[in-house]
């Protein structure tokens, strides 16, 4: 057996083996629980109103293969404008004299470029070393125009080491940019000491720019860091608009400008997009294109990480990890970004074990390559919020570009990301299960039919709970750009189906749409309702019981997250409590009384109920007052019946402990129970129930239950201490 088939984390989550059953691995997880789950591990891009309110577009560029549609020229130039120039990254050749002159013009020395020069000319070859993309090529251009060379040769890259002047001719300036070392491609102090003979006996110069991880011990580089952006940036404009009468800072104030300076962009693309920004600046271009142009250069810079052929595929895994976890705890991108490195490897090379980096570079010289950055922020846990090293992409756009260039662009990764992906999603981690959620989300919105064939279809019919839950997760996602209804069709589809555990996913899935799927929700919820008291679908005893457990779950989410799902789902509720005796009306008042169980305080009991709190806000703000007589009408019903009766007494007598250091709850508490009480009988089971409640832990009577007795006008009984 291999090692990457013998590593657990590789092993597929596939479907169930025959003779599995449902329940045997787990319990669903609550409908309010998974609500408030994914509202506080939502991603950046997905926090926005539509589920926030709830509880309480975006453009898209298409990309296909290597396609991009759009402007892509934008895109190329990013990858190889030399400030303006058409030069290439590689290859041998002159330098022409224009594109010195053109550099000259905007180039601004770095820190340490004084230390270079200085070097440079004692030794005459000097190695820079420095990320990717860091303008190395351009400070090796300007370290020999300092020296007034002016014929300066680009040297081929992939030169054997030992060899670093064996092309060198008619030039006294030379630049080897990338120099190409390896496994078996050292770069040694002897090298360097024999082009320093040659350098000396032609009067020339050599800069050799390098990866700043890429050296052997024993060399000693000169580190270059590029200047500022915003130092760049204003340069650059100020050379393009000329005499061209515009609003420099006015320009460097534009959000579009703000936002590439957070993303600390390359030398580079500072350069493209003064371009566009002039452009702009002389009226030649509108707002709305230089924001489309800059999505071009983020889905560019997304398909040059992956399609270089020269980035370790350990640091593609991580890439598209962080893009899963951007805006979450580092430790996530790289732990994941680890095992899914091994499937990767698994596709690409399945004789050959992964290796992981345990103790390699500092977290930082590997976010720098992917533009993002860590950051210290306080982040939504179990725990409440803790203090974490949290990874950011400088530019908002760029992890959704990576993932839908990793699936559209490269379709052999699809094996790998699923697979990696449908693991994430069986996480016991919320934050991890709801980013496996929100990736399946966005390949979804690029490619449905994938998607759906290779995540979405398999965890809707998968025997663990978890991954069911999360195909309605990603659904739910998928449905706020979903223009054409395809969300709703799909789980009106998987709520007729004669396998249990679509029809199960389906009705789980329906309330996080939110008001948009409200009626169609509740009407295949009694469709459901009716075909099991009918015996249509001839499930086993114990599949029956899951799935009124689900329409139960999700008819009483459809009470808590906000007010139009609320004013259906109650107007319904009362109407099935209306009907003759049937599953409807068992479910009508289960329903309500699962919501009425709901708190705010994380499932400790320590918030208000979200009911009570809704009733409080509506009556405050005199608002219409039909639904609060709907949930009067439902508790009053839920309090007289069997056997929901206990249940409705313990819930409410659940509401009024919580109420008892909370003048404001034991305000709204009185005000419902007034309506509660509307007949002697009722008024008789109140007072019972507040007579029997007790300080906990002790026999005394409980005093706000003495409050609303007095508040009720109901008797008070006696002080029965013993």
């Amino acid at each position: 057996m291999s090692p990457a088939t013998a590593d657990p984390e590789l092993q597929d989550l596939g479907s169930p083996a025959a003779g599995d059953t449902d329940g045997a691995e787990e319990t669903p997880q609550g409908s309010w629980s998974q609500a408030r789950e994914l509202l506080s591990h939502l991603p950046p891009g997905f926090d926005d109103a539509r589920f926030h309110g709830g509880m309480a577009g975006r453009d898209q560029t298409t990309v296909s293969g290597n396609t991009f549609r759009g402007d892509s020229v934008i895109g190329i130039k990013v990858e190889n404008a030399q400030f303006g120039t058409g030069a290439p990254v590689h290859g041998s050749g002159l330098v022409p004299e224009e594109e010195l002159d053109t550099l000259a013009d905007v180039f601004q020395p770095g820190e340490n470029f004084a230390e270079a020069l200085t070097r440079l000319r004692r030794e005459r070859v000097l190695i820079l070393s420095g990320r990717p993309r860091s303008g190395r090529r351009a400070a090796a251009l300007m370290l020999l125009h300092a020296l007034d060379i002016r014929r300066i040769r680009l040297l081929d890259p992939y030169v054997d080491p030992a060899e670093l002047m064996s092309q060198a001719k008619s030039a006294r300036g030379y630049v080897l940019c990338d120099l190409a070392l390896g496994h078996g491609r050292p770069l040694h102090q002897a090298h360097l000491l024999k082009a320093h003979e040659r350098l000396l006996g032609d009067d020339g110069y050599l800069v050799v720019t390098v990866d700043d991880r890429a050296l052997e011990s024993g060399i000693r580089p000169v580190p270059w860091a590029p200047p500022e952006p915003a130092v760049l940036l204003r340069t650059h404009l100020r050379r393009l608009l000329g005499d061209h009468p515009a609003d420099l800072t006015g320009l460097l104030e534009l959000d579009e400008a703000t936002a590439l300076l957070k993303t600390v962009p390359s030398p580079r693309e500072v350069a493209a997009f003064a371009e566009r920004l002039a452009r702009h600046g002389r009226g030649e271009l509108s707002r709305d294109e230089l924001g489309r142009l800059g999505q071009d250069a983020v889905d560019a810079q997304a398909a040059a990480w992956l399609s270089d052929t020269t980035t370790p595929l350990a640091d593609k895994a991580f890439l598209l990890a962080t893009s899963v976890f951007d805006g979450a705890a580092h430790a996530y991108a790289v732990e994941h970004g680890d095992t899914l490195h091994r499937r990767l490897q698994q596709t690409e090379a399945p004789r050959r074990e992964a290796r992981i980096r345990l103790f390699a570079d500092r977290p930082e010289q590997r976010l720098q390559g992917i533009r993002a950055a860590l950051v210290e922020e306080d982040v939504e846990s179990a725990w409440g919020l803790v203090r974490q090293q949290v990874v950011r992409f400088g530019d908002s756009r760029t992890a959704t570009s990576v993932l839908r260039e990793a699936w559209l662009g490269h379709p052999s990764s699809r094996t790998a990301l699923a697979a990696w992906l449908t693991v994430l999603a069986n996480s016991t981690d919320p934050v991890v299960r709801t980013r496996a959620a929100a990736a399946a989300a966005l390949l979804a919105e690029s490619d449905l039919a994938g998607a759906m064939n290779r995540l979405l279809l398999p965890w809707a019919r998968d025997r663990r709970f978890r991954l069911r839950l999360q195909a309605g997760t990603a659904l739910a996602l998928i449905r706020r750009t979903d223009a054409s209804g395809a969300v709703p069709r799909i789980l009106h589809e998987w709520s007729r189906s004669e396998d249990h555990r679509l029809r199960w996913s389906a009705v789980r899935a329906y309330p996080l749409l939110l008001d948009e799927a409200v009626v169609g929700a509740l009407d295949d919820f009694a469709d459901i309702a009716a075909r099991a008291a009918a015996g249509t679908d001839r499930p086993d005893a114990a599949v029956a019981a899951t799935e009124r457990e689900a329409l139960t779950e999700s008819c009483a989410l459809l009470l808590l997250l906000g007010p139009a799902t609320r004013s259906v789902a109650l107007d319904r509720l009362g109407s099935w409590w209306q009907q003759e005796a049937g599953p409807l009306r068992t479910l009508s008042l289960d329903a309500f009384l699962v919501a009425a169980a709901a708190d705010e305080g994380r499932g400790t009991g320590s918030g208000w109920p979200p009911l009570l709190r809704w009733f409080a806000e509506d009556t405050a703000t005199g608002a219409e007052p039909g639904e609060r007589a709907r949930l009067v009408f439902l508790w009053r019903q839920a309090l007289a019946v069997r056997p929901q009766g206990d249940t409705a007494r313990d819930t409410l007598g659940d509401w009024i402990h919580r109420s008892a250091h909370d003048p404001e709850a034991e305000l709204a508490l009185a005000a419902l129970l007034r309506g509660v009480a509307g007949t002697e009988a009722e008024q008789q089971r109140l007072s019972h129930l507040l007579r029997r409640l007790r300080v906990p832990g002790r026999t005394d009577p409980l005093p706000v239950a003495q409050r609303l007795l007095r508040a009720l006008s109901l008797p008070v009984p006696p002080d029965t201490r013993r």
